[in-house]
């Protein structure tokens, strides 16, 4: 009874699989590097933990130390084509050896919208502006919450090259609203 049982499961799994990726987009892995910059150009439903550890060199006028970051990257698919963005936030711990004394608090927070222009998910092939602004609501002691903030175009793209690799890029400006930015 357990084989049979172990076996509907395994079939159930390997049907499921194979529904999941009924087009060649949804095989596509999100990228990793510029987590707050470089934004996939599906739309996506997600919340990513991101932990970011800096240290600073001892030939730096703080003579070494280091920065942490946590923060929290949410996600929302309105539907297959619009998502809603919160891609830069958190809480910043700044450690250095000299000079400045220890700091923490919280980040600017940036949110904004993509929309999918073409998408093509028989070919796997996606092409996505979209636009975020970063508000200055984070806390000076951590050098955040300057000015009035930064409006930031973007645009990326993906392509499926095969059944097993795929290529996205992305590109975008920081255009900032004042000149204390």
């Amino acid at each position: 009874m357990k084989k049979v049982l172990f076996m509907m499961a395994a079939l159930i799994c390997l049907l499921k699989v194979q529904s999941a990726f009924a087009d060649r987009l949804d095989q596509m892995i999100s990228p990793v590097s510029n987590p707050v910059n470089f934004d996939d150009p599906r739309s996506n439903t997600e919340a990513r933990f991101i932990y970011m550890y800096h240290e600073i060199d001892n030939d730096f006028i703080t003579e070494g130390g280091d920065i942490r970051v946590y923060a929290l990257q949410l996600r929302y698919a309105v539907d297959d084509r619009l998502a809603l963005l919160a891609t830069k936030d958190g809480y910043v711990d700044f450690n250095p050896d000299a000079v400045l004394q220890d700091e923490s608090g919280f980040a600017n927070v940036s949110v904004g919208a993509k929309y999918a222009v073409y998408k093509d998910d028989e070919n796997g092939i996606i092409l996505t502006p979209g636009l975020r602004y970063e508000i200055p609501m984070g806390e000076s002691e951590v050098f955040q919450g300057k000015g009035d903030g930064f409006i930031q175009p973007f645009f990326s793209s993906g392509v499926a090259l095969s059944d097993r690799s795929n290529f996205i890029g992305a590109t975008g400006l920081r255009l900032p609203l004042d000149n204390a930015d």
